[in-house]
């Protein structure tokens, strides 16, 4: 019982060769089966076979995946059977949430030299997908090896991927944020409007149910857009060129500029008594706290007195055992 040829049998290495090796076997392999020194149609074929090892093995992340690819295949066939392909099919981040038919090339003088491929919805990075006997004809009768299709997700900077949930980053004016209001939010279909609560915080999950990934079995993921908030432009311009100064600018400076603009100025006073408010409950909260150690010192100055008064009784005891 043979398993079927891998790659690294293609090349003549073992799996644990390392990036130099795998090159040196490529370029012996091609330099004796290539087409301007061989005609024949095996040659052609151990020189394409050659090609499609080495442009896999000689990636560090195709390797990889390849490599989980043959440890799911370890198992006991038929002898001899034929060599399994392996094809990368690259797709961007939308195309792999739609999921579709896609073609994907095979080496030549197999067949059909481009078979189409069905990608399920919201299909992972690093999907393994099996087309049984598509890959290389048995040299002596046995089954055809198989063709794996490994797919690679392109990464999408507007989106963040957890399971079937999305997740977005969105902008917020500060006065949408401490007033309330409508902000647009990107979607995989376009954009939809999101309700921001007054008071909403930097960091805060805005979830739009049903609008991340779905599959083809009618699971859904949510969608959440990750509050940023945009500061106006005017602490923005204050904010750098006290940096280049090389000084600090306090919060409560910006909001005593005295901005021009009265709608910014009107920001400027909301977000001060914001802070005027929770500097209130901070200094309320440290009276508590000073009023509750007063009263643990008493306390302890209390249980201290029973202390001693206790000892005193013991030694006078001791004394006067009769009284």
């Amino acid at each position: 019982m043979q398993p079927s040829q891998t790659y690294y049998d293609v090349l003549g290495v073992t799996r644990c060769a390392d990036a130099d090796l795998i090159e040196k076997a490529y370029r012996v392999t091609a330099k004796k089966y290539h087409p301007d020194r061989c005609s024949g149609a095996r040659e052609r074929r151990l020189f394409e076979l050659a090609t499609a090892a080495y442009e896999t093995l000689g990636d560090v992340r195709l390797r990889r995946l390849y490599d989980r690819t043959l440890l799911s295949l370890d198992h006991p066939r038929r002898p001899r059977a034929g060599v399994d392909l392996c094809f990368v099919l690259t797709l961007r981040f939308d195309q792999a949430a739609r999921g579709g038919v896609y073609p994907v090339r095979r080496m030549a003088n197999i067949g059909p030299s481009v078979v189409e491929v069905l990608i399920p919805p919201a299909v992972e990075d690093g999907a393994m997908l099996y087309l049984p006997e598509m890959g290389l004809p048995s040299p002596n009768g046995g089954p055809p090896g198989q063709l794996v299709v490994l797919v690679a997700v392109e990464p999408d900077s507007r989106f963040r991927r957890e399971g079937l949930d999305l997740y977005t980053d969105v902008n917020v004016p500060l006065e949408t944020a401490l007033n309330g209001g409508k902000v647009k939010v990107t979607t995989l279909e376009g954009q939809v409007e999101v309700t921001v609560p007054p008071g909403t915080n930097g960091g805060t999950r805005l979830c739009s149910r049903s609008l991340g990934l779905k599959t083809d079995q009618g699971r859904y993921g949510d969608l959440f857009a990750i509050v940023r908030l945009q500061l106006p432009r005017e602490i923005r311009e204050a904010a750098k060129e006290a940096a280049s100064e090389g000084r600090t600018v306090s919060l409560n400076g910006l909001l005593d500029s005295n901005p021009q603009e009265s709608e910014t100025s009107d920001i400027y006073e909301g977000v001060k008594q914001e802070l005027e408010a929770i500097g209130a409950e901070q200094e309320k909260r440290q009276a508590e706290l000073d009023n509750w150690h007063v009263e643990l010192v008493e306390l302890y100055r209390q249980v201290e007195a029973m202390r001693e008064e206790l000892e005193s009784g013991r030694e006078i005891s001791g004394l006067h055992p009769n009284g």
